[in-house]
């Protein structure tokens, strides 16, 4: 039997919107679907202090518990996730209370606020999660209180220990557990000089910890005896951030505000110095000099204050942020291979979030930007905006959980379900469907094929669009209507080319009034200089005028719609006649120029 054909319908490319695609199991999606799959976000109001709310400056996730993550602002450093329970629950911290007394209906266990308004109320003097409909509280599982403000903070690879850098050149060193101090370190006596601890890493065995600050100095700390092993002085300001094991466990890499990039062996002794001789030395070196100290390995110019770097994995390659430039460093042969500047303020953090057996870089910046790169090419993919500066940002090592801080003081934490994350590994439990259900009775349809089962396939029947009914029904100028009034130039045209081929096209236009004509005749005065579709609407406007030609001077609607095409008509002739006047010319000068 016949079927019937239907319409081809061959939609016009738009320009590039860097819309990559992404494997995710069976199910391919765009890079912008990818990070909209972190939905529900969570808006959480920290701490406020006498000069306002305290932005968080660090966070940092826990390499052990996937879920947990920790957020340095003002005096106390936020434990989260701990009791988060299921990803699918939405849930941040099982421990929630209320804080708006307007509220008649106290929350039950397990329940939870979530908003995607950016408008939040700073009214409330605790921590708090705004949303529209009322104002509750997350309450982090652990609050770890410092002696001095904190500006930094890094887990142990194990994650139970947690290094906290704050004013004074202070480094504690706390159990995330019992929110006990083990260890303290710093002089607290001359903070003015000294200044903030801006970064602290731990080394690879897990009893060592990296820290630089304000004064310049870059200091290994022991945990196990408790004092400073040694301290490296060499960068001619402050030291804002610190990158170990870096192509070997003693290898760290420190950024500064001298625009500076050094590699360090800290393996060796040959510089430890007393805290009142680095104290000393950082005084005296308050320039970038060209004198490179002993232990300094590598030392790359970034051009402008390093604010944040970042490693690519297992390479050998290190991404630096300062200024507006985000540069990429091979440490093998000491060359910057890469150098991008799409932010219109300073980059504040940098982050290598998890991606489909690969990784993406996310930048954030004063511009209140998150910029996302490809980690192969460095070509932007997406951004994101927000309503103030970024001053941190982080993406779980699983991939459930992207957490953003901004300058407001406002933690935003979106979340990712287990269905959404199949390309790490992660299925959702299956649901048993209940008895006397639609799902009960098809369950084991989505099942897959084995070897030596019988698969029955299904033709479902195609639903026709109704201008492909009113062709199949012979029906021309209600399919010219239908297609006009979906205001889709590429659906009209494929009707029109398919009545051109079933020689429809003047059953499809002949016998119309003024008013059924004038959507044609609109159509075709504003679409005939398009170059996809002029030679079809040339045929219609010839059909046009041999069908309605001798009706000119009856209908003033009439007249001015065929004034108007012609006049279009006018000006594309005279435009080809120009084109082709300047060919002439250029072919004349080429051959003058030849012989």
């Amino acid at each position: 039997m016949y079927e019937y054909k239907q319409a081809v319908l061959v939609a016009t490319p738009h320009a590039s919107t860097n819309k990559l695609l992404v494997s995710m199991g069976s199910t391919l999606v765009t890079e912008v679907s990818y990070w909209k799959s972190y939905r529900n976000p969570i808006y959480i109001r920290l701490q406020k202090s006498a000069s306002g709310f305290t932005p968080p400056t660090s966070v940092s996730f826990s390499q052990s518990d996937l879920r947990s993550f920790a957020v340095c602002h003002g005096t106390r450093v936020g434990v989260y996730g701990r009791k988060g329970g299921d990803l699918n629950a939405k849930v941040l911290s099982a421990t929630q209370k209320k804080v708006n007394s307007s509220n008649k209906r106290s929350l039950d266990e397990g329940d939870y606020v979530e908003s995607d308004n950016e408008e939040i109320d700073a009214s409330e003097n605790t921590t708090e999660l705004a949303s529209p409909g009322g104002s509750s509280s997350v309450v982090a599982d652990r609050y770890i209180s410092c002696q001095v403000p904190s500006w930094c903070c890094s887990h142990r690879a194990d994650g139970r220990l947690l290094a906290i850098g704050g004013y004074g050149g202070m480094v504690n060193v706390c159990d995330t557990t019992s929110r006990a101090t083990l260890r303290t370190f710093g002089n607290f006596r001359d903070s003015k000089t000294v200044g903030y601890t801006r970064s602290v890493a731990w080394l690879a065995d897990g009893d060592k910890v990296i820290a630089g600050g304000d004064d310049s100095v870059l200091r290994v700390y022991s945990l196990s005896s408790g004092t400073m092993v040694s301290s490296f002085a060499g960068h001619g300001d402050a030291i804002r951030c610190l990158l170990t094991s870096v192509g070997g466990a003693s290898i760290v890499v420190s950024g500064s505000y001298d625009h500076t990039i050094r590699v360090w062996d800290v393996s060796s002794k040959s510089e430890t110095k007393s805290e009142s001789e680095s104290k000393s030395e950082s005084k005296s070196t308050t320039k970038f000099t060209n004198k490179t100290p002993i232990n300094c390995l590598t030392l790359f110019d970034h051009g402008h204050p390093v604010e944040v770097l970042l490693q690519l994995g297992d390479k050998n390659l290190i991404v630096s942020g300062g200024g507006t430039f985000m540069k990429v460093w091979d440490l093998v042969t000491k060359t910057c291979i890469h150098s991008v500047s799409n932010h219109s303020k300073t980059i504040s953090c940098l982050c290598l979030a998890p991606f489909n057996h690969t990784s993406r870089i996310i930048s954030g910046g004063m511009d209140g930007h998150l910029k996302i790169y490809d980690v192969e090419d460095f070509t932007l993919l997406q951004q994101q905006k927000y309503n103030a500066a970024v001053t941190c940002v982080g993406v779980s090592p699983d991939a459930s959980r992207f957490v953003i801080g901004t300058s407001d003081g406002i933690v935003v934490v979106k979340q990712r379900e287990a269905n959404a994350r199949p390309d790490i590994g992660l299925t959702p439990k299956k649901k048993v469907a209940r008895s006397n259900t639609f799902n009960h009775f098809n369950r084991g349809g989505n099942e897959n094929v084995d070897v030596g089962d019988y698969s029955l396939e299904v033709y479902s029947k195609k639903k026709l669009k109704p201008f492909d009914q009113a062709l199949k029904a012979f029906r021309y100028a209600d399919a010219l209507d239908s297609a006009l009034t979906t205001k889709q130039p590429y659906i009209v045209v494929a009707v029109l080319e398919a009545l051109s081929q079933r020689r429809g096209l003047g059953i499809a236009i002949g016998n119309r009034d003024e008013y059924e004509l004038e959507q044609i005749l609109a159509f075709t005065a504003r679409y005939i200089a398009n170059p996809r579709y002029t030679p079809l609407l040339i045929v219609v406007a010839t059909c046009l005028c041999e069908n309605y030609g001798t009706q000119l001077g009856q209908s003033q609607l009439m007249d001015e719609l065929f004034e108007k095409l012609h006049r279009c008509v006018k000006a594309e002739c005279a435009a080809q006649r120009n084109m082709l006047e300047l060919v002439g010319i250029l072919d004349a000068t080429m051959m003058s120029s030849n012989t």
